[in-house]
Parts: C-alpha cells; sequence; structure tokens
C-alpha cells in the first residue's frame, strides 16, 4: 500500500471576522498527524496543540498569519500562511444628541451615524426601527439601543436614555381669563410654578421678566402671555387678557337699596366710585353703624322715623369725592 507523505494543511470557518469575534480551525492535513501544534498571532488563545481549535477570539483588528506543525512521530510537516485572518474594525455608532431630554408630552429627534444601515430597540414610541432618523415620543425616562450594520457587514452598538421631565404647572393670580381694568391705571399680574418668567408683548408692562409685573392699558383690550421656564428647562405659558374701562377721574358714588322704609329697618350700602379709591369713609346719621369705613359696608339699621341723611368720602392718594345722600 501507498503511505501518504505527510503534509500540513488546514481551513478556517471564517478567514474574515469582524474585532471581537471568533473563528475555528480544522485540520486538513495528508498523512497521519498524530500531534499538532498551531500558532495564532493576534489570537486568543495564541497557540493549541487540539487537532481542531474552535473559538479563536480576535480582539484587533489587523491581518495575522495562522501556522501549524503537525509530526506522525517521525517527520514533521509545517504550513505557514502570512495575512491568513483578516479582522475588521466595528462601525463607531455614535447617536444625536447624546444627551437629549424631553418635557411633558414633547418628542424628540434621534440621528445615527457611523454604519450604513441601523436597527432600533425597543420599538415603543418610536416612529421607525430601520433609519438612521427616528422620534421618539415617551411618558417616562427612557432607554433605546441602536444597531449599526457598516460595509463589511460588522456591528456596534449605542444606547442612549432619554430624560423626561413634567411640565411645569403655572398658577396666575388673578386667577381670571379676562379682566376689566380702569383705563391707564397699574394692574399686577403674578404668576409661580416656574423659575424665570418671559411676559409679551411688553407693551404696558413695568417688565418683560419676573414672576409679577403691572400693567397698564391705554385703550381696547391686550392679551398677555407669561411662559415659565422650569429648572429642567421645561416651559408652559399662560395668559391675561386686560380690557380697559373709562375710569380715570375719582367720583364717589354709591346705591342703596332702598330710599324708603317702615322704621324698625335695615338698608343696603355699596360703593359704585370710579377712578380706583383707596379709602371709603361712610357716614350714617341715625343709623347703625353710624359710619364705616369699608369699601361696601352692607346693612345699616335704622331704629327711629325720621329723614336722614348718608354720605360716601372715597380718596385716592391726595385726591378725594364726597357724595351726601
Amino acid at each position: 500500500a501507498t503511505v501518504q507523505a505527510l503534509n500540513a494543511d488546514f481551513v478556517a470557518g471564517d478567514t474574515l471576522l469582524c474585532r471581537g469575534a471568533s473563528t475555528y480551525f480544522s485540520d486538513q492535513s495528508a498523512g497521519n498527524p498524530v500531534s499538532w501544534n498551531w500558532t495564532f498571532a493576534g489570537g486568543t488563545p495564541a497557540s493549541s496543540t487540539l487537532q481542531n481549535p474552535v473559538l479563536v477570539f480576535y480582539a484587533t483588528a489587523g491581518s495575522y498569519p495562522v501556522s501549524l506543525t503537525v509530526s506522525d512521530g517521525v517527520t514533521n510537516s509545517t504550513r505557514s500562511t502570512t495575512a491568513y485572518i483578516r479582522v475588521n474594525n466595528t462601525p463607531t455608532v455614535n447617536i444625536t444628541p447624546a444627551a437629549p431630554s424631553v418635557c411633558g408630552t414633547s418628542s424628540v429627534e434621534l440621528v445615527a451615524s457611523g454604519a450604513l444601515s441601523y436597527t432600533w430597540s425597543p420599538a415603543t414610541g418610536l416612529t421607525n426601527t430601520v433609519l438612521a432618523r427616528t422620534r421618539a415620543s415617551i411618558s417616562a425616562t427612557s432607554t433605546y439601543t441602536v444597531s449599526g450594520t457598516d460595509a463589511n457587514g460588522c456591528i456596534n452598538t449605542r444606547n442612549v436614555t432619554i430624560q423626561h421631565y413634567p411640565s411645569p404647572v403655572l398658577a396666575k393670580t388673578p386667577s381670571d381669563e379676562s379682566l376689566i381694568v380702569c383705563r391707564n391705571d397699574s394692574t399686577t399680574l403674578s404668576v409661580a410654578g416656574a423659575l424665570t418668567y418671559s411676559w409679551s408683548p411688553v407693551t404696558g408692562l413695568s417688565s418683560a421678566t419676573g414672576s409679577t409685573v403691572k400693567a397698564r392699558v391705554a385703550s381696547g383690550s391686550i392679551n398677555y402671555f407669561v411662559t415659565g421656564t422650569d429648572g429642567n428647562g421645561c416651559t408652559a405659558t399662560t395668559g391675561f387678557r386686560l380690557t380697559s374701562r373709562a375710569c380715570d377721574s375719582l367720583v364717589a358714588e354709591y346705591v342703596v337699596d332702598s330710599a324708603a322704609v317702615c322704621a324698625p329697618a335695615c338698608v343696603n350700602f355699596a360703593d359704585y366710585s370710579t377712578g380706583n379709591p383707596t379709602e371709603w369713609l361712610w357716614d350714617f346719621p341715625g343709623g347703625i353703624p353710624a359710619s364705616s369705613t369699608q369699601q361696601n359696608p352692607g346693612l345699616v339699621c335704622y331704629n327711629s322715623p325720621g329723614t336722614y341723611n348718608a354720605s360716601l368720602r372715597v380718596i385716592n392718594g391726595t385726591d378725594t369725592s364726597t357724595r351726601v345722600f
């Protein structure tokens, strides 16, 4: 019988790898070897005495030789290669923005780069999962992963965590949606619930920033809007509608619900003065009470028949006005 000469030979499961991948090697030697000595430059393990080594790991991109020496106990045979294993780098996948955040019900666009094709996961909240560009709508802080594949078929991943913050809740004073104000008089508007504030339009406002401003409306109506920004950069907007009326002059005026009653009886007094008085001095001769400094004193009682005067003096700074009834 013909004895086949010893001749070292081998084949790899895959000679084109991506960084971080493994391959196996299969002995294809002729003859009857009884021992094998492998050398894997750049691989882990770097050597082996198995006939068919498996899971040789390549951590760094490059081209690497492989060598196999076999022996039949009498003779040796060696096959050495150069650049037999080629290891490609995995793509460097990036996501923009790197540290996104959203407020309330808003969404954020995510853009992947560095590869040829992409797959996003999980799909929940995303407008698509197979393009470089997608948009995420979330109601809680969420993490997404994009897997990018390059032209060599090498894959890498990148994670991004989207921080979710609730929008601020603005409380305004006065709480009315629409306010009737005296023309050219100063009206205080206040908001709370945020960190900084921006008002618009600035027409008639004492300031365009701050939680409290004063507004003066010369004529007609103005819609004022205030945007509050919290510490997370989230915003909310609320507004005031101010409509002016002519009440520039200080004029004392009041209304009594009845000018003729049968004693004993009580009548109700209410202030109807214009010009924004700040003090009220009422006199009710013969009545109980006989005087009052309240804006609307309410009921004044008369126990004896007769004819009685009533007077109101209103004051606004240095201006006064008196009405006698």
